[in-house]
Order: structure tokens, then C-alpha cells, then sequence
């Protein structure tokens, strides 16, 4: 498994955390973490997801290069 797919788990898994924290009514004081975590897990996957496209695209060109 990617590491971006790794943080996008992350990211899931808290939010699903605390949403149910929010159903049970605990947790008040760590809300407005929430999206700070989730924030950063998506960021960091959409940096890893923004490297691997790129690599991809590099690939694709030098392929298309040799072939020519």
C-alpha cells in the first residue's frame, strides 16, 4: 500500500473516531483538532499522490523520447 493511501486511511479513521466521540458526547475539548489532523493527513497524502503523478509523467515523456 502507498503512504498517500496510508495518510487517506489515517485521515478516515480520525474523522470516523470522532465523529463517534461527538455521538457519545465526549470529547468536546478536542474538536477543534479535528480538522487540523485530518487537514494534515490529507495534505500530506495529496503531496504524496502530487509525487507519484509526477514521476509518472516523467516516466511517460522519457518513454515517449527513447521511442521516437
Amino acid at each position: 500500500m502507498r503512504l498517500a493511501d496510508k495518510l487517506l486511511l489515517c485521515a478516515a479513521g480520525i474523522y470516523t473516531a470522532l465523529q463517534c466521540a461527538r455521538i457519545l458526547d465526549t470529547f468536546h475539548d478536542w474538536f477543534f483538532m479535528e480538522y487540523f489532523f485530518i487537514g494534515t493527513f490529507l495534505l500530506l497524502a495529496a503531496i504524496e499522490y502530487f509525487k507519484l503523478l509526477r514521476a509518472y509523467f516523467r516516466k511517460k515523456r522519457k518513454n515517449s523520447e527513447t521511442a521516437a
